[in-house]
């Protein structure tokens, strides 16, 4: 009888410790699903910022590599017409991509917006101009497709690129090595600008230092402008920054709009129309205050539009709103090789 019992109570806590192992096998599974649903609700927060957009594609696309090294983009046609995915396109030409819930349209761009659509709207803008679209965008199970007319119209000096009757396919674009960045001339000071005296020029070059002395200088306000954009220094960087009294953020363009604001310069609102005010100047003749262009690298987009602008401060250095290496508005010395590599043009729009 001892043995009986002995023997049942044996096998009813191998039952016990049986049932507690499932029970907690199937916590950890719950738990480990609950984390993991977690993870992609944090995942789809991040990546999924733009309203009526989402990775998911409505007709189970993907972004094709080739063997040419080609972005591949296949055409989705919907009610008779040609579309490809803007969240794709965007992902390959590296622009970034926001929802602008005031105006209902998309924003696109490198450090500031340089187009906008609307889905079901056949208005958009360009750099600052309004376009007219033949056909507008439109909203598939979440996803914003346009078609290949809204395509060319927006994009289409953005990149190389060529179609086929299935695919969009983008050629990359050819910029300069990092050996031919390292000849380039450094960027360098007028040495007639009459702020000199204001200068920091402990990395100014020799070639510059030695045509500075014995200078007659005149008084500009340059120095003063300089000093205005130094008041924000640590101010954050946001995409499509609406004014700065209103955001207290700055994307690139807004920044020197304002700077120049405050002095009585009026600027347009995009990096891209700035760069056609002024007059030019060229990199071994800076002066404070000139604004400076550069291209945002892309594999695959056009090296030869402007992405970013920033103000020069004298003795090789800038003063820009940009999201590295810190975020916000920063100073940054500007002779290495990713600026001479990606630099475009300087303009002058003050004296």
């Amino acid at each position: 009888m001892k043995r009986l019992s002995h023997t049942l109570f044996i096998g009813m806590l191998a039952m016990s410790i049986l049932l507690t192992g499932c029970m907690n096998t199937t916590d950890k599974q719950d738990q480990g699903q609950n984390n993991q649903g977690q993870q992609a609700q944090g995942e789809k927060s991040k990546t999924h910022r733009v309203r009526n957009m989402d990775f998911n594609q409505a007709n189970g696309s993907k972004i094709i590599r080739t063997k040419e090294q080609d972005a591949v983009i296949p055409i989705f046609n919907y009610q008779g017409q040609e579309y490809i995915s803007l969240r794709e396109l965007t992902e390959v030409l590296e622009f970034r991509l926001d929802w602008n819930p005031e105006t209902q349209r998309l924003r696109v761009g490198d450090n500031d917006v340089a187009y906008e659509v609307e889905t079901n709207s056949k208005g958009a803008l360009k750099e600052d101009e309004a376009v007219q679209l033949v056909n507008p965008p439109v909203s598939v199970e979440g996803v914003t497709y346009i078609t290949r007319d809204a395509v060319e119209t927006i994009f289409g000096d953005a990149m190389n690129h060529t179609w086929t009757t299935k695919e969009l396919r983008i050629q990359p674009s050819e910029g300069m090595s990092e050996e031919e960045a390292e000849k380039l001339p450094d960027f360098q000071d007028d040495p007639n600008d009459p702020n000199k005296e204001n200068m920091d020029t402990t990395l100014l070059s020799t070639e510059a230092l030695a045509s500075m002395d014995n200078l007659a200088l005149i008084n500009v306000n340059s120095s003063k402008l300089i000093s205005t954009a130094k008041r924000y220094i640590g101010v954050k960087y946001d995409f499509g920054a609406k004014p700065y009294p209103k955001s207290n953020r700055f994307d690139c363009s807004t920044f020197t709009q304002y700077v120049y604001g405050k002095h009585n310069v009026k600027l347009p609102r995009l990096s891209r129309s700035q760069a056609k005010k002024g007059y030019a100047v060229s990199r071994t003749n800076l002066r404070k205050g000139d604004l400076m262009f550069f291209n945002l690298p892309g594999r695959y987009k056009s090296n030869n539009i402007v992405g970013h602008v920033g103000i020069y401060m004298g003795n090789g250095k800038m003063i820009h709103s940009s999201t590295k290496p810190k975020n916000g508005v920063q100073i940054t010395s500007i002779n290495k090789t990713f600026w001479k590599k990606n630099y475009l043009k300087s303009r002058r729009v003050a004296s």
